[in-house]
């Protein structure tokens, strides 16, 4: 049984990457998702701020993915699969600050958004390849 959810929004503000302790790399992104409740017969709409933490592999993926694009990913459709955290503290104060929070398991484009390019990579890809945007074979493309 997995604690996954989905969650469907665009991208508002890069935060930005660090290293952790044990010196995985770590990117965090605030994601706008929007969520409503019905009340009665009306539908009141409502937009939820998630900061989205990527880790290792996906961090690097969706770094490289945001460098490509306009404004640096910001605006970016996504669609987010991971678990809810909650990032909420006391302050000195003694008041509640709330934070909401997904640990990201995968991610990618609203494809109802944009449009996507395949690429096959062979078993002898390199990251140095990825980063250079040489892809091993032709991407494939979706006939219309």
């Amino acid at each position: 049984m997995t604690d996954n959810s989905t969650y469907i929004g665009y991208v508002r503000e890069i935060i930005g990457d660090r290293l952790t302790i044990k010196k995985n790399l770590e990117f965090k992104f605030v994601m706008v998702v929007d969520h409503g409740e019905k009340v009665g017969d009306e539908w009141h709409p409502n937009k939820v701020l998630y900061t989205v933490v990527a880790y290792t592999k996906l961090a690097h993926n969706i770094m490289a993915t945001f460098a490509r694009q306009p404004k640096q990913g910001v605006g970016l459709r996504l669609i987010v699969v991971g678990k809810p955290r909650n990032d909420s503290f006391r302050a000195t104060g003694g008041y509640n600050v709330p934070r909401q929070s997904i640990v990201a398991n995968y991610a990618g484009p609203d494809l109802n958004w944009s449009i996507a390019a395949v690429v096959p990579m062979g078993p002898d890809a390199t990251d140095e390849a990825l980063a250079a945007n040489t892809p091993a074979q032709e991407p494939i493309t979706a006939a219309a």
